[in-house]
C-alpha cells in the first residue's frame, strides 16, 4: 500500500507481508521506518512541549517540560530522572544535594548500599571511583601498569581559568 505525492514520490509505504510502515521510505525495515531530513514527534503540538526531535544536520532533542525519566525491567520502575534545573537523580525521583555545600548542579544516586561512580579510560586499563558505604567515603585509583602510577591527585585554581591549576596535595599508592 502507497501514498504518493503529485510527482509520484512515495510518502507513507505499508508492506503487504510483515506490515512495517515506511515513512518516506518505500522499503521500510523495521515496524516504523522513517526517513527524511528533519523528524519531529509531539504531543503538544509546539516546539516547546514533549517532543523527540532528530535534525539532519547536527541536533536531536528530547525535550520534555519539567523532567525526563527513564524505566526498566518487566514491570517498569523509574531508574533515573533528569530535572528540569539538570540535576540527575538515579535510584531517586527527585534527586537532591546534601545540605551545606551550596551545589547548584548535582548526580544523586540513592536506593542502594553501596553506591559509587566509576570512572574508565579510553584503553579500559585504568579506573578511578568514587563511592560511600559503610566506611564512608570511598576513592580509589586502581588498573594502572605500575602500583606506583595509581596516584589520586588534587589540584586547585587560583583563577577562573581551568588552564591554571595547580597541585594541592597527592596520595601515592604507598599512602603518602
Amino acid at each position: 500500500f502507497n501514498i504518493v505525492d503529485s510527482s509520484n514520490n512515495v510518502r507513507l509505504h505499508i508492506n503487504s507481508g510483515d506490515g512495517n510502515v515506511g515513512i518516506g521510505t518505500a522499503t521500510p525495515t523495521t515496524k516504523l521506518h522513517i526517513e527524511g531530513n528533519n523528524i519531529v514527534v509531539n504531543t503538544e503540538g509546539s516546539a516547546q512541549a514533549k517532543s523527540i526531535y532528530f535534525r539532519y544536520s547536527d541536533e536531536a532533542r528530547i525535550q520534555c517540560d519539567s523532567y525526563f525519566t527513564f524505566y526498566t525491567a518487566g514491570s517498569p520502575t523509574e531508574k533515573m530522572r533528569i530535572t528540569s534545573g539538570g540535576n540527575i537523580g538515579v535510584g531517586t525521583s527527585s534527586p537532591s544535594a546534601a545540605s551545606g555545600l551550596g551545589l547548584n548542579k548535582f548526580i544523586d544516586i540513592a536506593g542502594a548500599s553501596v553506591p559509587g561512580i566509576v570512572f574508565h579510560s579510553t584503553n579500559g586499563t585504568q579506573e578511578c571511583a568514587l563511592g560511600t558505604g559503610a566506611q564512608g567515603l570511598s576513592i580509589g585509583a586502581y588498573g594502572a601498569a605500575t602500583a606506583s602510577d595509581n596516584i589520586i591527585n588534587f589540584f586547585v585554581s587560583n583563577t577562573n581559568s581551568s588552564n591554571s591549576i595547580t597541585e594541592a596535595a597527592r596520595i601515592t599508592s604507598a599512602g603518602y
